[in-house]
């Protein structure tokens, strides 16, 4: 039951990232003044739900047997922060 169970919720986070990709990109999407003022404040409070989807999923994946906080911080600020840094300078 556990397996099963585990499976359903492995494809629940699976559907709720793709919808989280699919907003975030809809954030960088920029309307122009001639837009209706309604759609688009609908289009950016749908578009702002994508970064907490992501944050609340890899929450759940979170292995902190796998990494120690230091060794977190230290594989993120080499996998993202140095590309990030080289790449937006």
């Amino acid at each position: 039951m556990s397996d099963v169970y585990e499976q359903k919720v492995s494809s629940a986070i699976t559907v709720s990232r793709v919808f989280a990709l699919i907003s975030i990109v809809c954030a960088h999407i920029v309307f122009t003044p001639e837009a209706p003022y309604a759609i688009a404040k609908i289009y950016n409070a749908v578009a702002s739900i994508g970064v907490i989807c992501f944050l609340f999923a890899s929450a759940y994946y979170y292995d902190p047997g796998k990494y120690s906080f230091v060794e977190l911080i230290k594989n993120k600020f080499t996998t993202i922060g140095l590309p990030w840094l080289f790449l937006g300078t």
